[in-house]
C-alpha cells in the first residue's frame, strides 16, 4: 500500500467521523450560580460574571417580537428584541444567544410573551397581548422553532415567566397548563430529546403580589395529582425583605418536588434592589444575594440545584424604576460595591470556580 493511498484512506476516514460526529452539547456547567442577563450588548459584563463564578445566564426570547404574523417567518436576526427604551440597545434573538455562547456562558431561555394573532380568541398583529393565553398549537411550533434552532447553544428552556401575575399571563393555572406547559414542553421534546424543559416559574415570597395562586401543584399537576408533563426541573421565583422567606419559599418548593418525581429546584431570580430611580436603600452591600446563594448548600433545603440572582446589569430611567438598581453592575457595566462582596464570597465555595 502506497504512502499517499494511506494519506487518501486516513483523510476519507478522517472526514466521515467530521462528517457523522454528534454536535457537541450546549454548555453545561455544574456551578449552581446564575445570573439574569438583559438585553444589553455589554460582552464584558460575562467576563465580569464569569469572574465572580456566574456560569449560567437567564435569557428571554420573547415570541411576540419574534414573529408578527401568522405562519410568517421568525426574525430571528432583526434587532427586534426589547428597544431604545429603558437605556437598553435592541438586538437580535440571534446576538443574544450568541454573545452569552461566545462568552461560554451556560444559557437559559425563557419562551414567553403571545403575539396577538397567536392568542385564544384571534387578533392581528404582535404587540398588546402579551400576557394573552395562546393557541397551545401556535405555541407548541414557536417552541419547537426556537429549539431547533438554539439546541446547540442553549442548555436549558423555562416555559413563560411568573404566570401567576396577570400582567406576564392573564390566564388562568388550567390555562396554563393547558395551553402553555404542555405543547411547550411537546414543542421542544419534538426538535430535542435531551433539552432541559423547566416550569412554572411563579412568583413566590411575600414582597410582591401576584393575583393568582403561589401553589406549584396549581401549576404542574392535573386532575389526578400527577405532573401534566415530565419536566426536568421546577423553577420559581423568590423576593422577600426577608432572607429566612427566602428560605422558608425554597424549601417548600422542594419539598413539593420531593413529592413529585423528586424533580431540582432551580431558583430563577432572587434579588434586592440598591435603590430606585433617584434614591438609594438598603441592601447594597450584597450580603443578602450571598444568604440566598449558600441555599444550594444549606440541608433544610432539599433538591435546590441552581440560584439565579436579579440580575447582571441595573437598568435605567424611570420607565423602569421597579427594576432599576437589582444589578451587580450598572447599567454601564461598572462593579457596583456589592459585586465585590458576592464574588469574594462565590470564589472562597469549593463549587465557584471563578475565571481568573
Amino acid at each position: 500500500m502506497s504512502r499517499s493511498f494511506r494519506i487518501s484512506v486516513a483523510s476519507f476516514l478522517l472526514s466521515l467521523i467530521i462528517i457523522f460526529a454528534p454536535a457537541c452539547p450546549a454548555p453545561n456547567d455544574p456551578s449552581p450560580y446564575g445570573v439574569n442577563g438583559t438585553l444589553r450588548g455589554l460582552a464584558e459584563g460575562y467576563v465580569l460574571a464569569r469572574q465572580s463564578g456566574f456560569k449560567w445566564v437567564r435569557v428571554f426570547l420573547p415570541w411576540s417580537r419574534l414573529q408578527t404574523s401568522p405562519g410568517g417567518a421568525i426574525d430571528w436576526t432583526g434587532p427586534v428584541l426589547l428597544g431604545p427604551g429603558c437605556g437598553i440597545p435592541a438586538q437580535s434573538a440571534d446576538q443574544v444567544i450568541n454573545e452569552a455562547f461566545n462568552a461560554n456562558m451556560s444559557i437559559l431561555v425563557v419562551l414567553q410573551s403571545t403575539p396577538c394573532w397567536a392568542k385564544v380568541g384571534g387578533g392581528s398583529g404582535g404587540a398588546g397581548c402579551e400576557n394573552a393565553v395562546p393557541v397551545a398549537s401556535h405555541f407548541q411550533a414557536f417552541a419547537a422553532a426556537a429549539v431547533a434552532r438554539y439546541d446547540a447553544k442553549v442548555r436549558a428552556w423555562e416555559l413563560w415567566n411568573e404566570p401567576n401575575f396577570d400582567a406576564e399571563f392573564l390566564g388562568s393555572a388550567a390555562q396554563y397548563r393547558t395551553n402553555v406547559l404542555a405543547p411547550g414542553f411537546d414543542g421542544i421534546r419534538s426538535a430535542s430529546n435531551s433539552a432541559f424543559i423547566m416550569a412554572p416559574t411563579i412568583m413566590r415570597g411575600d414582597f410582591f403580589s401576584p393575583e393568582k395562586s403561589e401553589a406549584l401543584g396549581d401549576w404542574l399537576l392535573d386532575s389526578e395529582g400527577n405532573l401534566v408533563r415530565d419536566i426536568n426541573a421546577i423553577t420559581f421565583h423568590a423576593y422577600s425583605e426577608s432572607t429566612a422567606t427566602i428560605e422558608t419559599v425554597a424549601s417548600n418548593s422542594g419539598n413539593f418536588a420531593q413529592l413529585h418525581g423528586n424533580k431540582v429546584t432551580w431558583m430563577t431570580e432572587v434579588g434586592w434592589a440598591t435603590g430606585t430611580v433617584g434614591s438609594e436603600c438598603p441592601h447594597g452591600d450584597g450580603s443578602k444575594i450571598v444568604s440566598a446563594l449558600d441555599l444550594v448548600h444549606n440541608p433544610s433545603v432539599p433538591n435546590l440545584a441552581k440560584v439565579f440572582v436579579f440580575s447582571l446589569h441595573d437598568r435605567t430611567k424611570a420607565a423602569c424604576d421597579r427594576e432599576c438598581k437589582y444589578g451587580l453592575l450598572t447599567d454601564t457595566g461598572e462593579p457596583k460595591p456589592r459585586y465585590d462582596v458576592v464574588k469574594s464570597w462565590v470564589c472562597s465555595q469549593p463549587d465557584g470556580a471563578c475565571d481568573p
